[in-house]
């Protein structure tokens, strides 16, 4: 808990006080009041949105989605790695969709290139 602890306060930019100590509980206690009580559904992220803390998927310079790639028209298959950025970074709906039909999600480091999210057919 020590290390999470010291990470927790690194990223508050917290330094240490022995008047006025840190406490966890009370972190939580204030986040939780500033939980808003019910979401704008004009407040949901883009896909380029989340991208930016997803290091971990293929190509991760490339952000924007640009729309779908049918692998059977093409002869190819499905990557494993697009798959899972497909259901990181738009939802498992498409994900289950592309995995089914074998379908490869597109995605550019261009933004004037990006298309407004939609299923697969």
């Amino acid at each position: 808990m020590g290390d999470k602890y010291t990470q927790l306060r690194k990223i508050l930019g917290l330094q240490y006080d022995p008047d006025n100590p840190f406490k966890t509980f009370y972190f939580f206690t204030e986040f939780n009041k500033r939980i808003p009580q019910f979401a704008n559904i004009k407040n949901t992220p883009e896909p380029s949105d989340i991208a930016s803390y997803r290091k971990d998927i293929e190509e991760s310079d490339k952000i924007y989605f640009m729309g779908w790639r049918d692998n059977e028209k093409r002869g190819d298959k499905v990557s494993s790695e697009n798959l899972y950025k497909t259901r990181l970074l738009l939802d498992y709906e498409a994900y289950l969709i592309c995995k089914r039909k074998n379908i490869s999600s597109r995605w550019t480091h261009d933004k004037s290139l990006a298309q407004k999210f939609h299923l697969p057919d």
